[in-house]
């Protein structure tokens, strides 16, 4: 892990703060369960395209290992991609772990929102996270 070698931008779009009160919810969610996370971890990386560095909205402890979880205010196909095909290699290897499990977080379903979502999850994630229950 690592702090981010520049400073991100700040959008200021209406769309940009939903989702950070979302993950802010999060946070107070994970807290109030006692559940250990860490908010925003920087990560760095080296592929065959060059050195890179990526960040996770959260990664919670499990008892059999660790939850990678994507924050979106609204499901999005998308960060089902970048937690398989992003995060999940990274910090598998960071934390020297197969088992990492993908979470997308969100609040609001959208027509194309699997309706079998949760069928894959462990059982501890299942009772620790009702994700679209977050209000």
């Amino acid at each position: 892990m690592t702090t981010p070698p520049f400073s991100p931008p700040r959008p200021r779009a209406h769309r940009y703060k939903l989702g950070l009160q979302f993950e802010n919810s999060i946070e107070k969610y994970l807290k109030q369960r006692r559940i250990k996370f860490e908010r925003g971890p920087w990560f760095e990386f080296e592929d065959i395209s060059g050195y890179h560095c990526c960040q996770p909205d959260f990664i919670v402890e499990l008892i059999s290992g660790f939850g990678v979880i994507e924050a979106k205010h609204t499901w999005t196909k998308e960060a089902h991609e970048e937690l398989n095909h992003l995060y999940l290699p990274v910090v598998s290897t960071y934390y020297n772990s197969q088992n990492v499990i993908p979470i997308v977080a969100f609040k609001n379903f959208t027509p194309e929102t699997p309706r079998d979502f949760g069928n894959h999850l462990l059982p501890e994630i299942e009772k620790a996270f009702l994700w679209n229950l977050l209000r």
